[in-house]
This record gives structure tokens, sequence and C-alpha cells, in this order.
């Protein structure tokens, strides 16, 4: 899926009144779908694709966890405009 794909998948979701999702750069092998809030519609990602991503771009698992620590994560917290996007840390992983 890519990125295209994806924002497809949520307008077809979408009503005329939501805000825009947020989408996370590069991330489109890690996500899973969408929820809706009071918002709109927000994309969810899965943490774990997420770090399996970045260990793919030759990061350590290390590298990996602080770099979503430091620049998704904390990313996500200063967006002001549209719905931000949803990481889900699944049970057992």
């Amino acid at each position: 899926m890519n990125r295209d794909n994806i924002c497809d998948f949520i307008q077809e979701h979408q009503y005329d009144d939501d805000k825009d999702a947020v989408l996370i750069d590069d991330q489109e092998t890690a996500f899973i779908g969408y929820i809706r809030t009071d918002e709109g519609v927000s994309a969810v990602y899965s943490y774990s694709k997420i770090i399996d991503k970045l260990m793919d771009d030759n990061m350590s698992y290390e590298e990996a966890v602080e770099f979503y620590d430091y620049n998704i994560e904390r990313g996500i917290m200063y967006l002001s405009d549209g719905v931000k996007p949803t990481i889900v840390h699944q049970y057992g992983s």
C-alpha cells in the first residue's frame, strides 16, 4: 500500500466536515487502518511495524526506538492541524 492508497482509503470514510487526517511520512507499511474520533478519521499505525521499518532503514533497535520517541511520537504531540495519527502498541509485542 502506498501513500495515495492510504489517502483514498481514509477519504472514503471521512465526512464532509471532518478535519484532514495526518499521515506519518515514510511509514506506509506500518499503516493498519483507521478509527473515528470527534474530529474525524485518525490513521492508525502499528508501533512494532514502525520500529521494523526504521530497522529496515539500517537503524539498530535502540536507534529505531529513540528515533520513534523523539521524532514520531513527540512530533504527533505538537501537531495542531488535522486529526493526529494513532499508534497502537499491540499486546504481547
